[in-house]
């Protein structure tokens, strides 16, 4: 997978109208006067360029209202802050300061505690905006676009030119995109023109026709007669079928290290274990040349063989059972790993059981005990329903089913994203502002809380349910380790058969 998070951390943290308004208050502020945020984008277009571009070029550097170093970009985004953190707006080796963030400041703890302002949390009012405002990139967009016009017939087209074009029949790219965009030909032949590098528009008609058995043209005609673009798709109705994005960029990743290699995305690196204690499914899964990750659940019998282990197991109920079994479908939708019962115990790699965690205070764990468990096996565990009554009930959309994708995703290879767990030096950890369950399931922050007007509590809101399955940081750290196509394919990480030797 390339490293792109710059552009995904640029569609999250560079918001257009904030930053003119903040450039014209410095304006103002220096004594030329009269200025606002529609005069200085008219200036800017006028010296042909877009604000993004004014930003990295000039605003990066320019003085603000009050006199720092730097236009914000956003309110997420605290530009002054960030040089004094690496020492100076000359230390970003050329880059503008979210460019170097993403590339190179997000692998130094001192930074990557607090790139962004203070208490500064993105939210979103549904989950198409969160999903637009992840999955739709308006530059690569418009160079994808850009692409498919010179590769069918036509030449001459830059992401500006299409850019142009489009503003000239009064839409904006996320409008083209919905109308236009997602049902033509890309410059591969496919349909779809992708709106990033993490969102496959034509992988994902096609796994949409193997989930209803339609053809993918009847998929993609379905879409255009209900007017629904595969983003929108997917936020109201994809997460719920099981139908996810798939990133576009996915290559075979060779390794002979037994931990995941970090992958150079300021992101998806905050998700991966790399604990020499952790047993890589991965791994061992090539080493015996298999796709199959084999897991069971502990029954009575069982749990006689584990006498010794630090928490009391008992066996789960059948509806927790079908959480479990929910999940790694979803696991599989995601990756394309398989997962199989374990006929004999001796055979699993993972192992689903309760266990009485009253003395940890924990709702759920994942953990190795290679002396009790056996050498490369997981236990994943939820605390018993006496401890905490919820994981009686782990159904989609209850709370302790996110428990369960939670320590799954653990089993997986995914570690929090926060700093309180990650202190090692090479660990980075999420920007403070997307470190919250809308963006990764291995997060313990809600992703959106509201006060409830009648008891006064906090209570999730519209995204409680949607982020019982992966989050969107989630799903490109998983295919980054596992590809789509599953272990030692042809995308994802691919491990040397002697790397366990």
């Amino acid at each position: 997978m390339s490293s792109s998070a710059s552009n995904l951390l640029q569609a999250l943290f560079f918001d257009e109208n904030y930053y003119l308004e903040q450039k014209a208050d410095s304006l103002n502020a220096s004594g030329a006067g009269g200025w606002n945020a529609s005069s200085v984008a008219q200036a800017i277009a006028d010296a042909g360029m877009t604000p993004w571009q004014h930003f990295v070029t000039y605003g990066a550097y320019e003085k603000d209202a009050q006199g720092y170093t730097g236009i914000n970009p956003s309110r997420y985004f605290d530009v002054s802050s960030y040089y004094d953190k690496i020492g100076g707006a000359d230390k970003t080796d050329g880059m503008d300061p979210i460019s170097h963030y993403a590339e190179i400041g997000y692998k130094d703890t001192s930074v990557m505690v607090t790139p962004v302002l203070e208490g500064s949390r993105l939210t979103f009012d549904t989950r198409l905006d969160l999903n637009k405002e992840v999955y739709f990139n308006t530059d690569e967009y418009l160079a994808n676009k850009a692409a498919s016009l010179n590769a069918n017939g036509e030449s001459g087209w830059s992401a500006s030119t299409v850019a142009q074009v489009i503003a000239d029949a009064g839409m904006t790219p996320w409008q083209h995109f919905v109308t236009y965009g997602a049902f033509e030909k890309d410059a591969n032949g496919d349909t779809g023109i992708d709106p990033s590098q993490y969102f496959d528009v034509s992988r994902y008609y096609a796994d949409k026709a193997t989930q209803t058995g339609l053809s993918a043209d009847q998929v993609v005609q379905a879409f255009q007669d209900c007017n629904f673009d595969p983003i929108s798709h997917y936020s109201l109705y994809g997460y719920l079928e099981q139908v996810f994005p798939r990133t576009t960029s996915l290559n075979a990743v060779h390794t002979q290290d037994a931990l995941p290699p970090q992958s150079g995305n300021a992101l998806i690196d905050t998700l991966l274990i790399r604990e020499d204690a952790w047993p890589n499914l991965n791994a061992i899964c090539a080493e015996d040349d298999r796709n199959t990750i084999y897991y069971r659940f502990l029954d009575t019998t069982d749990i006689t063989a584990y006498d010794g282990f630090q928490y009391a197991l008992s066996p789960l109920s059948q509806i927790q059972q079908e959480a479990y079994v929910q999940t790694l479908q979803a696991v599989t939708a995601i990756t394309g790993v398989q997962f199989e019962q374990a006929g004999i115990l001796a055979e699993a790699d993972m192992l689903f059981s309760c266990a009485d965690m009253s003395s940890a205070g924990t709702v759920g764990v994942t953990l190795p005990d290679e002396e009790i468990l056996g050498p490369g096996v997981l236990a994943v565990l939820l605390d018993t329903p006496t401890n905490h009554p919820e994981n009686a009930d782990p159904r989609f959309g209850e709370e302790a089913f996110a428990t369960v994708a939670h320590e799954i995703g653990h089993a997986m290879g995914l570690d929090h994203p926060f700093f309180a767990e990650n202190t090692a030096e090479t660990h980075p950890v999420m920007p403070q502002s997307i470190e919250d369950s809308a963006f990764s399931i291995m997060s313990y922050s809600p992703a959106d809380k509201t006060e409830d007007p009648v008891s006064g509590e906090n209570v999730a809101a519209w995204c409680k349910d949607g982020t019982f399955y992966y989050s969107p940081i989630d799903i490109m750290a998983l295919q980054y380790l596992y590809g789509t196509d599953g272990i030692n394919g042809n995308e994802g990480l691919v491990y040397d058969d002697t790397v366990l030797a």
